[in-house]
């Protein structure tokens, strides 16, 4: 039975908030769908899973180039919140404007991909409401010039923006939306000094994961940070565990979760505490660590807290700025969780390199040779609600 498998990708403002997701599909197996097919499976894909549990209220955007039939996403989607992307060639007949304009009757937006800008998008106002260039298809300032001609009428999303080199360079130059792979890539300025956010964060992931380390220790260690502590305890308060009764101290904390527990949510409320980061990337690291912990579980391996710490550390790059391998020599851990993060070698590796891949919609047949692809798919969905729902405890 082929599986449709989804995944989806965030779209930031200028500020780096997150302004919608687009959600997009592949099929398990290497049979092509036409546009109609692959937009109508991905509608269902959504509806069993439920675009709230996804994406939260955001923002909704589908690739919808080639569809001629909206009737099922009409049916399926709240309009106006739902962005259908069309091709630019895609709107030239009389046919597919009438459809596009008893859309936007319905309050549904209109995205045009145009990334050789060769029309004129003049006849698009009152029809289009974005317009959305791949960054790799024109020059810079031929894009700025476009932005100051039409940004008047429509909001300009660019697309395949993978390193704050690329952003950092369209940013000052008011692009509305940017959208890629750039949120998990380090944002490395030349110093010779380590920040002392960075320095903290390492000491402290050193000291929680040392093997031996003893609840008395790390009660010691929390001790001495009252700030970390008072939010420790707010989250273990909030709704998200939904305790019969107040925890009102760390050593109650660590009886009644358990010191795994305890050494998890710590490490991650240092990760928050990161000042200059996009909420979103905090949002990505809980997902990948938690789906690593996921597919381990399923995999019935002896630890699967190791694979959802390393899960949670290759973000740490992105976190701090810094390269993956002057982290991992800041920190004393096991070899087989450093060459997971540096190499995705070992058994923890492959499900860290098969997780993100998934993530960044890949979804090759030979990434999934540890289980099925309806297992990731399965492992996704869970671990996007537990993300999305700690990330609504951390930063309430």
């Amino acid at each position: 039975m082929q599986v449709a498998l989804l995944a989806c990708q965030s779209v930031f403002t200028n500020d780096l908030d997150v302004y919608g997701y687009e959600l997009f599909l592949q099929r398990e197996v290497a049979t092509e769908l036409n546009s109609q097919n692959a937009l109508d499976t991905l509608l269902d894909t959504v509806a069993e899973h439920g675009i709230d549990r996804i994406v939260g209220n955001a923002a909704i955007v589908f690739n919808c180039t080639g569809v001629k039939d909206f009737s099922f996403l009409q049916q399926q989607m709240p309009s106006y919140r739902t962005y259908l992307e069309i091709a630019v060639s895609d709107i030239a007949s009389d046919i597919q404007l009438q459809r596009i304009e008893k859309l936007r009757k319905q309050r549904f937006s209109i995205i045009i991909r145009d990334n050789d800008m060769q029309y004129d998008w003049n006849e698009f106002n009152g029809l289009v409401d974005v317009i959305r260039i791949d960054v790799n298809c024109v020059e810079q300032q031929a894009l700025i010039q476009a932005k100051e001609n039409y940004g008047h009428h429509y909001k300009f999303i660019l697309d395949h923006v993978n390193n704050y080199d690329i952003l950092n360079s369209y940013q000052t130059h008011g692009i509305d939306y940017f959208q890629g792979q750039f949120l998990s890539s380090p944002n490395i300025i030349k110093s010779q000094d380590v920040p002392v956010h960075s320095l903290v964060v390492l000491r402290l992931i050193n000291k929680l994961n040392v093997p031996t380390v003893t609840a008395g220790q790390v009660e010691v260690v929390l001790s001495q940070d009252p700030r970390l502590t008072y939010r420790l305890l707010r989250l273990i308060n909030s709704a998200a565990y939904n305790l019969p009764r107040k925890i009102t101290s760390l050593k109650e904390a660590i009886i009644y979760l358990g010191l795994q527990q305890i050494k998890r949510w710590v490490t991650v409320l240092s990760f928050a505490s990161i000042k200059d980061k996009p909420i979103e990337l905090m949002r990505v690291t809980l997902t990948r660590a938690k789906m690593c912990e996921v597919i381990a579980k399923a995999l019935d391996v002896v630890e699967p807290g190791s694979y959802f710490l390393v899960g949670l550390l290759s973000t740490l790059d992105a976190l701090l700025d810094d390269e993956m391998e002057n982290i991992v020599n800041s920190l004393e851990l096991d070899v087989k969780l450093i060459v997971a993060l540096l190499n995705h070698e070992g058994e923890i590796g492959a499900v860290l390199q098969q997780v993100i891949a998934y993530e960044q919609g890949d979804w090759s047949s030979d990434k999934y040779a540890l289980l099925t692809g309806e297992n990731f798919q399965q492992a996704y969905f869970e671990a996007v609600n537990w993300a999305r729902s700690s990330c609504n405890s951390i930063y309430c």
